[in-house]
């Protein structure tokens, strides 16, 4: 299921790029049928299979709900792929910056 989830945050992340890309060129109906039927049911699945873990493949998946908060303008997602336990503050709280040693010069 890991490895199916990740695949599906990266369609994910792509699609949402691509339709900011093209928005503007895009009639109301469009966009709702896009933001409704590809981008909320992709972002609602990946919510559903979130695992509680510190892992690469987390990281995708709270990035590409991110990114459809910030594009769609839904704190819901924003939230929860930045703020929710294991979200991207987890996410880097608990490995990079835990990881990596701080150097300080005199």
């Amino acid at each position: 299921m890991n490895a199916q989830t990740l695949c599906d945050a990266l369609c994910l992340s792509g699609f949402v790029k691509e339709n900011d890309l093209i928005y503007d060129a895009l009639a109301p109906a469009e966009r709702t049928t896009i933001e409704r039927d590809l981008l909320l049911a992709c972002a609602e699945f990946l919510i559903s299979k979130r695992w509680k873990q510190l892992h690469n493949h987390e990281v995708r998946i709270n990035s590409a709900l991110a990114m459809t908060g910030a594009v769609l303008d839904d704190p819901r997602y924003l939230q929860t792929g930045v703020n929710a336990v294991w979200g991207l503050h987890d996410q880097l709280h608990l490995s990079a910056w835990s990881a990596t040693p701080i150097r300080t010069t005199a």
